[in-house]
């Protein structure tokens, strides 16, 4: 399976849970038919916390939880291997750049580096991947 974008962590919450369905993410889990999404390995993390956290607001059951960690690792999905350490710098002067958390700068690397569209509902790294000059993957009408 060849990666064909980036996804954040929005993008595949929106795919786990009901009450986030977004048409642009679907629309983003429909592009990936014969692809997958490439995602930085903090990107798990990320996501497993918004889920845990998610549980014990007791907004999914615990039976829920384990439902959607299963979902989680059955999405197409691929993890970039690259090392942090090897990257750090760049990722900090994303974030300090554009005003971006180091987690979503790791997301806009990954896109850079890879030469890869972005999806996010997240406006301000959208935007950051448009200053940089990456594709964002855009909405359809």
């Amino acid at each position: 399976m060849k990666a064909t974008l980036v996804a954040d962590s929005s993008i595949i919450l929106s795919w786990l849970f009901e009450d986030e369905k977004d048409a642009y993410a679907e629309m983003v889990l429909d592009s990936l038919r014969d692809g997958a999404a490439l995602i930085p390995d903090l990107c798990w993390l990320e996501t497993a916390n918004a889920l845990v956290l998610a549980q014990r607001r007791q907004r999914i059951t615990t039976q829920e939880l384990a439902r959607l960690l299963d979902i989680l690792l059955r999405l197409p999905l691929l993890t970039d291997e690259g090392r942090y350490r090897d990257r750090i710098a760049r990722i900090a002067t994303l974030s300090q750049k554009h005003r971006l958390t180091v987690y979503d700068a790791t997301y806009l690397e990954a896109a850079l580096r890879n030469r890869l569209p972005i999806a996010t509902l997240d406006r301000a790294l959208g935007e950051a991947a448009k200053a940089e000059g990456s594709a964002v993957l855009k909405r359809q009408s």
